[in-house]
């Protein structure tokens, strides 16, 4: 077999790859338009990005790739938007379970509900068959009142269709 560079599997071929696969050239879209980085630096990119668990930075992003901040920003936008773009118009789906939750509370205040720097969200989990989760939607809310909690579960949302959704726990998700 010939020397692969992008040898993902040994029983594949560079000529079987790009059949299943595609080239470079088929690669262009929206996302990897009008840029002269290879593919490897694109996928190394959406890797690095796709898998830090609390934010990769440009600047890190840029350390790893080896290339320009500016690069580096620019790959880091593209491939936030698309990750933006696929979420809002992938709504969760099966078996949903809702519930409320406060993000933040840093700085010592009040303790539970009524503390003022924390932000009330609503969460949304999407688990196969066995109960594992499979996605997540948070969704920040003014307020966990009933007209807030049916705002966000009107026909509008993209979170879940409303037979599927098992609320747990706040009084306003369970109707």
């Amino acid at each position: 077999m010939a020397m692969n560079r992008i040898q993902f599997q040994r029983w594949m071929s560079l000529p079987q790859f790009f059949a299943r696969y595609g080239s470079e050239e088929q690669c262009e879209s929206a996302l990897m338009d009008s840029t002269k980085l290879p593919l490897r630096t694109w996928f190394l990119a959406i890797f690095l990005v796709s898998q830090d668990k609390t934010g990769l930075s440009s600047l890190a992003l840029m350390r790893h790739l080896g290339t320009t901040y500016r690069t580096a920003w620019l790959i880091h936008q593209k491939l936030m938007a698309a990750m933006a773009r696929f979420d809002s118009d992938m709504p969760l789906h099966g078996t949903v379970q809702v519930d409320d939750a406060y993000l933040g509370g840093e700085r010592p205040c009040t303790a539970g509900r009524g503390s003022p720097n924390k932000v009330p969200i609503v969460a949304a989990v999407q688990t196969n068959e066995e109960g594992h989760p499979l996605r997540v939607k948070l969704s920040p809310m003014a307020t966990f009142s009933r007209q807030a909690i049916a705002q966000w579960s009107g026909p509008a949302r993209t979170c879940c269709p409303a037979p599927t959704c098992a609320a747990m726990g706040w009084p306003a998700l369970q109707e």
